[in-house]
């Protein structure tokens, strides 16, 4: 039984370690996209909200910092999986990595995701994952514009400077 113990806590250890390098390749997207604490809690209420607007599954943040050609990476999100945290993203790779190349909201078919681009000032910033629940639950013209406005509404703040905001 000490055996079996020993080789979850092992196995438990290992995950823990990719969490961890996950996270910190998020929190380095987020560093090098420009973003502060603030900034990375203002994404992560967004997914919150996304998520609830909607009633979807999960919701992921991935932004596409300067320098990376493009591609993305997952930041945080809302109900998503923690081994999501630092994946990266292709551009025109997916949902996301469509939305990505385009600048442009994705609708996966039939209506099971949906990605919407995160525009800055200057450039884009990166995209917002939303999935459905279900076959039952598709994302529809009127999720996808009140998603749009929620997204539309953050990225302005992303764009306020943190001495314009206290």
């Amino acid at each position: 039984m000490a055996g079996v113990v020993a080789i979850v806590a092992v196995v438990a250890a290992g995950a823990s370690d990719r969490v961890r390098e996950g996270a910190d390749v998020a929190q380095s997207a987020l560093w090098a996209a420009g973003f502060s604490a603030r900034e990375q809690h203002l994404l992560a209420t967004m997914a919150s909200v996304v998520r609830a607007e909607v009633g979807a599954a999960t919701v992921e943040v991935v932004l596409s910092p300067p320098g990376w050609g493009g591609d993305g990476v997952v930041v945080t999100g809302s109900c998503m999986e923690p081994r999501r945290l630092g994946v990266r993203v292709s551009t025109g790779s997916g949902t996301a990595g469509r939305t990505l190349a385009s600048g442009r909201t994705s609708l996966a078919e039939p209506r099971v995701a949906a990605a919407l681009p995160i525009a800055g000032a200057e450039r884009l910033i990166g995209a917002v994952v939303v999935v459905s629940p279900g076959p039952e639950r598709l994302l529809g013209g009127r999720e996808v514009a009140r998603l749009e406005a929620l997204v539309a509404q953050t990225a302005r703040q992303l764009a306020v400077p943190i001495s314009r905001t206290a």
